[in-house]
């Protein structure tokens, strides 16, 4: 049988009693009395500090973010390199200034100028080649991208130096080394000393880069 209570004063009555021993108050009808619901605190656990990084890193993915100076980058790249072809070069082939650099028995030949030439041509097609293919890598979020774009930045960097120092032996008097040339150089160097960093540390890079 149920523990009962007294009406009066609460205290505690044997099931068979019917009056209060300590206030003399009749309980016919005693019924425990209601007690306090027990609350069980409860403690939200907060997130590891491990499992909050990995979720912030999960939404680092896609074609946004700082990608999205890099692919407009990438899509411009390809233009200005044909149109920097173009305009070059052209001038030498619609004159008769390259057959005259590039005849012995003219009084402007300059030896080995025809090797210089073409092999800029030649190197000029293989970047604009390899602008779209980093293209492609690029918008079908490829794996490869990353290691390619850095090792494309890294040869552009270490090709104008080279390029002017093969200039300035085959052609001594041109002037090379001028405020363009010095221009282009360090805006490639400091793309590349911006952009290779991100490739190789962004998390939105790791996370979007994935597929083959």
């Amino acid at each position: 049988m149920a523990q009962q209570f007294c009406q009066g004063c609460g205290a505690s009555l044997m099931p068979t009693l019917r009056m209060c021993p300590t206030c003399g108050s009749k309980n016919l009808d005693a019924n425990p009395p209601q007690a306090a619901s027990q609350v069980t605190p409860s403690f939200s656990q907060p997130a590891s500090s491990s499992a909050v990084a990995t979720t912030s890193g999960s939404q680092l993915k896609g074609l946004g973010g700082w990608l999205i100076l890099i692919g407009f980058g990438l899509i411009i790249g390809p233009i200005r390199q044909i149109i920097a072809l173009i305009s070059g070069y052209k001038p030498y082939l619609d004159t008769d200034l390259f057959e005259r650099l590039t005849t012995p028995s003219s009084s402007s030949y300059v030896p080995n100028f025809k090797f210089l030439f073409y092999g800029e041509i030649l190197v000029s097609i293989f970047l604009i080649l390899l602008s779209f293919y980093l293209l492609f890598l690029f918008f079908t979020k490829n794996k490869k991208f990353p290691k390619n774009y850095i090792f494309i930045s890294l040869f552009i960097i270490l090709y104008i130096p080279v390029d002017a120092f093969l200039v300035t032996t085959v052609v001594p008097n041109a002037n090379v080394v001028d405020g363009e040339m010095i221009k282009s150089f360090f805006q490639t160097l400091i793309s590349g000393a911006i952009w290779i960093p991100y490739m190789m540390k962004s998390e939105r890079v790791k996370n979007t880069f994935i597929e083959d």
